[in-house]
């Protein structure tokens, strides 16, 4: 049963939207690379989690502040148009001086926070951090920078009377002095305390960053299912109907699966755009996915079903790691299962001629 046709025509479309997947993946990675979306998640995860807000800042709001500080009417008149246009976020957004007045702030300028900043195209700031680099800024700046400026050791009685003193939002105040009660006069238990914090935090900023990834990669699937006419209904069908081509790339999972099994890393099996490229131009021919060349226009003028468009994006969506999981234990199941009625059949002729051939030891 397992070695079925429905469990191939399953595995060549989990293989289809595998590949599809790496390489939306692959492009996604690059903008997320090129703009710091990252550090720019880490940066508003501080925030977030120091001040209860964050303000976004973007090369494009330096240029507005720029302009701004050369023409002071403009940013009266600017002030008026937001004030009309009830567009105060926008007007917000142009201001760098709010984000500056942020308690994050001081933990974003931090020498060892920069420090571990990395190049990238519009931002230059760490996608990154350590919990144990997170708490020594902390108690860096709530001893006024005792560790940086002197050679004396910190005292908790130093980080309490600071922390009253610090411009920071109550509710912070609140769970630092909680913080400051448990570790009884331990420094080294706050730092602990202050790790723990911060690693609660950026576990929902990883559920941030996953869900904003999953919008882009959506919307990237979706460019490439139209742009390939890369229809899963259609795919189907071709699987369901075109034995050898579904034969190929039952091969080619297999030998996908068996590269990604054999690897320490399950994404060598290809090492750079190009290469994912070529695969989903490689599956495309084999499955006669594509607009058909010298009759595209008579194809676009074809009613065409954007469901199975769709439903390929929804597949890229979710994710590359699924789909080779998947692929993983599909394949093994079809390794595993049971034989087809010929192969059984075959297997029982040749058995029935082995027990022929053999003397008979009854006597």
């Amino acid at each position: 049963m397992f070695n079925s046709f429905l469990l191939d025509v399953i595995i060549g479309l989990v293989f289809f939207f595998l590949v599809y997947s790496l390489l939306a993946s692959a492009i996604n990675e690059i903008f997320s690379t090129l703009f710091a979306d990252r550090a720019r998640m880490l940066e508003r995860g501080i925030e977030q989690m120091l001040d209860g807000k964050h303000f976004n800042y973007y090369w494009w709001d330096k240029a507005a502040n720029i302009f701004l500080w050369l023409n002071k009417p403009a940013k009266e008149d600017c002030k008026r148009f937001f004030r009309s246009a009830k567009l105060k976020s926008g007007a917000k957004r142009a201001k760098l001086n709010k984000k500056a007045r942020l308690f994050a702030s001081q933990v974003i300028n931090h020498p060892l926070y920069r420090r571990k900043s990395q190049e990238s195209f519009l931002y230059k700031k760490p996608s990154y951090i350590e919990s144990s680099t997170f708490a020594d800024i902390m108690v860096d700046l709530l001893s006024c920078n005792k560790c940086t400026t002197t050679d004396l050791p910190v005292l908790m009685s130093d980080i309490r009377s600071q922390l009253f003193i610090s411009k920071m939002n109550k509710n912070t105040r609140r769970i630092l002095t909680l913080y400051l009660e448990q570790a009884h006069g331990d420094v080294t238990r706050f730092k602990l305390l202050l790790e723990s914090w911060f690693n609660e935090s950026m576990e929902r900023v990883t559920g941030w960053y996953k869900r904003m990834t999953s919008g882009w990669v959506f919307l990237i699937g979706l460019t490439m299912a139209v742009s390939f006419n890369a229809d899963t209904l259609q795919v189907v069908k071709t699987l369901s109907t075109k034995d050898e081509v579904r034969q190929l790339m039952l091969q080619k999972a297999a030998a996908m699966n068996a590269r990604e099994r054999d690897s320490a890393d399950k994404y060598a099996v290809y090492k750079d755009v190009a290469a994912y490229r070529d695969s989903v131009a490689a599956v495309n021919q084999l499955l006669g996915v594509g607009w058909k060349g010298l009759q595209f226009k008579e194809e676009i003028k074809k009613p065409q079903k954007p469901a199975g468009w769709l439903l390929t994006a929804l597949a890229i969506m979710m994710g590359a790691p699924f789909w080779f999981d998947l692929l993983n234990k599909l394949v093994n199941l079809r390794g595993t299962g049971t034989l087809s009625n010929q192969t059984q059949s075959n297997t029982a002729a040749q058995q029935l001629k082995k027990q022929q051939a053999k003397p008979d030891s009854s006597f």
